[in-house]
């Protein structure tokens, strides 16, 4: 499956960087207050600001939605001085974004953001204002152009669930370790949850035709394949505590876009191609019973499933790519052959 690649994030390698950042070194930290006080233009002031609760609203929703199995049960909440925090029942968690030197060489060597213990920070931009409140890689490309909310948001969320799945001085050690002798940027091990995230976000905004890679009556399956595609040692999908409740959560999901799709289908050999994955599938689900829970049988199975979707949605996606009025064509084809048939 072709998945857009989330932004890069890049966290920082030891804690006494983040002490020299926390002593106020060039930094500015970006609260609705400081925009509001910064030297850009009264309109764009605004509009950052209107961009930036926009953002948390898509946030909040898609933390609501059933795309999200990476993070806790929460929302977002947007002060005007104290800045961005997320909420759970745990309590509140600052996720606090800072625009400074460090953002600035964060991005030279090729991120995007950088965790902090306590948020994270973000590169100055060549905007019109000259001003690190608004002129900064969170709201802002580089050139100074404004980024949509949904983008905003991407980049909030990849960093919370830094934050969420820990962040430390050993961590940030070892991260530091793998970039240097092993190379590894968005495979580096710190970065498997938050990938996961990014990717349940790009598949929430898909699902509203928003950044789409997909239409958004396929979402839904490739979604599906996605989670039946995670190892169960790296689905760290907090909803579903065991084996048995994921694959029951995932299959359900995968049957009601059968029951969903298959009925609008134009064309009887593509309805009849799905309905025979489907079968397929659910010959899967009841041979699961006699394998050892956790055992090689259920891994064997995973992977026979997401395959088995592959194929649902590159099926469904001839619709797509043929057209309406192929398909329309093919079912008069086959309303003949069964008129003709004696």
């Amino acid at each position: 499956m072709s998945i857009h690649r989330p932004s890069r994030s890049v966290p920082l390698a030891c804690l006494a960087i983040e002490l020299w950042l926390a002593a106020g070194c060039a930094c500015v930290r970006v609260t609705p207050e400081t925009i509001r006080a910064s030297r850009a233009p009264p309109e764009l002031k605004a509009q950052t600001e209107a961009t930036w609760r926009e953002a948390v609203e898509i946030l909040n929703d898609f933390l609501a939605s059933p795309y999200n199995l990476s993070l806790p049960n929460g929302r977002y909440h947007l002060d005007d001085k104290a800045g961005l925090s997320f909420v759970t029942e745990k309590g509140a968690m600052p996720v606090a974004v800072t625009c400074s030197w460090l953002g600035d060489l964060i991005y030279l060597l090729g991120g995007q953001a950088a965790s902090l213990s306590r948020g994270f920070v973000v590169a100055r931009t060549h905007g019109v204002s000259g001003d690190r409140s608004v002129d900064n890689t969170l709201f802002q490309l580089m050139d100074g152009e404004r980024k949509p909310a949904h983008k905003v948001a991407s980049t909030t969320i990849h960093e919370t669930s830094h934050l969420v799945h820990g962040r430390g001085f050993w961590k940030n050690v070892g991260y530091a370790l793998e970039l240097l002798f092993l190379f590894r940027t968005n495979k580096n091990s710190a970065e498997k949850r938050p990938q996961a995230t990014s990717v349940e976000l790009l598949h929430y905004l898909s699902s509203k035709g928003i950044e789409s890679f997909e239409s958004p009556e396929n979402v839904k399956i490739t979604f599906a394949a996605y989670l039946f595609s995670l190892p169960v040692g790296e689905n760290h999908h907090g909803p579903y505590t065991g084996d048995d409740a994921r694959w029951s959560a995932h299959l359900r999901l995968a049957r009601g876009w059968f029951a969903e799709t298959i009925p609008a289908l134009p064309g009887k050999a593509l309805r009849d191609e799905l309905r025979g994955l489907e079968r397929e599938l659910m010959e899967i689900d009841s041979r699961r019973g006699n394998h050892p829970s956790g055992g090689d049988g259920h891994e064997a199975d995973r992977l026979d499933a997401a395959r088995i979707l592959e194929r649902a949605r590159n099926a469904a996606w001839k619709r797509e790519m043929l057209g309406e009025a192929f398909f329309g064509k093919l079912e008069k084809l086959e309303k003949l052959e069964v008129e003709e048939e004696p």
